[in-house]
């Protein structure tokens, strides 16, 4: 069994299972019941550790029509209060956008909570699929981008 957990400045932010072994404890699916894929690992961008923290969707959350997300993200991580959002499926086809909205004061360096509710658009590849947090940057410095995918299970 394979276990990474993902420490931020000491604290344990989000412990993500990458085998079967860890269905029994975890309860989300570790792999895709049609086909026995394994869930894909979380990807994050190199910057990301201090500046967002995913509460919710866990990694391998089942998610059938739409996703509830939220979370903190350092203020520098927003542009006027918002974020988009992505869900991909596992073909990489964009199969919804969003935005998630802070839910205090953004123009500041703490962390500031932030929540979305995404719907899914029909039709869609059931299979594993990733929730894209991307950090708003309206720049043309593509050096400030930065972005989280978190591994989901799309149900038909």
């Amino acid at each position: 069994m394979k276990i990474i957990s993902l420490a931020m400045r000491g604290h344990l932010a989000a412990t993500i299972c990458l085998t079967a072994a860890c269905t029994a404890t975890s309860g989300l699916p570790a792999k895709n019941p049609r086909t026995a894929a394994p869930m894909p690992a979380a990807e994050t961008g190199a910057r990301h550790g201090e500046a967002i923290r995913v509460d919710a969707p866990r990694p391998g959350t089942v998610v059938a029509g739409t996703v509830e997300v939220s979370g903190r993200a350092r203020g520098p991580w927003f542009f006027e209060g918002d974020f988009p959002l992505l869900v991909l499926d596992g073909r990489g086809e964009v199969v919804a956008r969003h935005f998630a909205s802070a839910r205090e004061p953004w123009m500041t360096t703490d962390w500031v909570p932030f929540a979305a509710t995404v719907t899914i658009a029909q039709p869609y590849a059931a299979g594993w699929g990733w929730l894209v947090l991307k950090k708003d940057n309206p720049s043309e410095r593509r050096a400030l981008d930065d972005e989280v995918r978190i591994p989901i299970f799309l149900q038909e």
